[in-house]
């Protein structure tokens, strides 16, 4: 069934089991909230109009598998990743109440605000598994790893480093980083760069785990729900690169 539509293209959606939405992002610069469980002929909720245009969104994932990661805390947030290097999260929770309530000024405020700590666009944001924080990754080869808590102590955890860059007749040239994925078994997350090359990271000991070269730039990356398979998208990017008919 057809839900409804967004002005513009839209970047992300997601599901959360929990409150039983389905949230979508798009370049129009709003969020939609929809219900697609409900009988009635809208299954829009509402409109959260965005400050800038929306490039990446994501919400805490539910886990039920015993394998996961044990959640710490199970508030069901919502992230949003936008121009101007914004970074707004929401309470799902929240959204789903006053949406009920049909206090709709309430449904769109943000429980945080924040500036990104990377300097350049954003192409991706990713929950923790365990509800703790979010990575995201931008066009400058460099992935944030942030936490919900705005306490002083938790904020003073939070680190960027840089990755998927390469030496190119000496010149150090930086690609972007399209994707970001946590696998739900061990907390630990892979990134995906135009440079065609699919990194596994380490968190807590901050460092890389292992790396894969792929055919072309990745622009996709998802882990199964019990964590034992890594989906790996690449697409065309490499001109070097002939795609044929039927290729995947």
């Amino acid at each position: 069934m057809i839900l409804g539509k967004h002005e513009q293209g839209i970047c992300r959606i997601r599901y959360d089991a929990r409150t039983q939405l389905l949230v979508s992002a798009s370049w129009d610069s709003s969020l939609k909230v929809w219900n697609p469980h409900t009988d009635s002929e809208s299954k829009l909720l509402h409109t959260i109009l965005l400050p800038a245009k929306a490039f990446a969104m994501d919400i805490v994932p539910n886990y039920l598998n015993a394998d996961s990661v044990p959640v710490q805390d199970t508030k069901p947030r919502m992230v949003v990743a936008m121009a101007e290097r914004l970074v707004y999260i929401y309470d799902l929770q929240s959204i789903r109440d006053a949406c009920d309530q049909k206090n709709f000024d309430q449904a769109s405020k943000a429980e945080q605000t924040r500036e990104s700590s990377l300097k350049f666009m954003l192409r991706d944001i990713r929950c923790m598994p365990d509800g703790l924080g979010y990575t995201t990754s931008s066009i400058e080869g460099r992935i944030a790893v942030e936490f919900f808590d705005p306490s002083t102590e938790s904020q003073a955890q939070k680190y960027a480093f840089k990755c998927h860059r390469k030496e190119v007749d000496g010149e150090d040239v930086v690609f972007p980083i399209h994707a970001v994925a946590f696998s739900p078994r061990y907390g630990t997350f892979a990134t995906g760069g135009g440079d065609a090359h699919c990194a596994l990271w380490d968190p807590f000991a901050k460092k890389r785990i292992r790396q894969y070269t792929l055919p072309a730039s990745i622009s996709a990356l998802a882990f199964s729900a019990d964590g034992n398979m890594l989906a790996i998208a690449t697409g065309a990017d490499d001109l070097n690169q002939e795609v044929k008919p039927g290729d995947k």
